[in-house]
């Protein structure tokens, strides 16, 4: 795997800090609807949770691996504005019966 020994411990510390983070994440996520309370309602502030943690993460990756953060600003809004429309486009009925 990898021969150097502090690399190695580094790799492993970040590697079992990411899987436990990703295990974390969804527990919270999909545990949210077994809460007490509407179902809707608990689910909607865990992901309203995403937005602040979404903003520094663009601005940690602009900060620290020098990103464009007016690049990674466009392609969050432009991919939002698209499943916007498709969430639209499924939506309406388009289907015609008539043949």
């Amino acid at each position: 795997m990898i021969m150097n020994r502090i690399t190695r411990v580094i790799f492993l510390f970040f590697f079992l800090n990411r899987f436990v983070n990703a295990q974390v994440y969804f527990g919270v996520s999909l545990g949210s609807v077994l809460l007490g309370g509407n179902m809707y309602l608990n689910f909607f502030l865990t992901s309203l949770v995403e937005i602040p943690g979404n903003a520094f993460a663009i601005y940690a990756m602009n900060r620290l691996v020098c990103g464009q953060l007016t690049e990674n600003l466009f392609k969050q809004v432009k991919t939002f504005l698209c499943l916007q429309g498709f969430k639209h486009v499924l939506s309406t009925n388009h289907v015609d019966h008539k043949i």
